[in-house]
């Protein structure tokens, strides 16, 4: 699950992995810096990149660049 906090957002896996002596629960969190798909096209642009793919879809951002 996911918690927003301004321009972080915190990730928190939660992970059954099944193993030869049953399942286990794998647990797991960090933080990611949230930033614009703007702000990350601009920058990939400054540095060289060219952008092929950026595009938005139900809040899911797709973003692919090439040096």
């Amino acid at each position: 699950f996911l918690e927003y906090d301004g321009d972080h957002v915190t990730v928190y896996d939660l992970i059954h992995q099944r193993l030869p002596a049953g399942w286990e629960l794998k647990k797991g969190v960090y933080r990611k810096l949230r930033v614009s798909h703007e702000w990350a096209t601009k920058r990939l642009t400054e540095a060289g990149f060219a952008i092929e793919r950026n595009e938005e879809s139900r809040g899911m951002v797709t973003l692919v660049a090439r040096c």
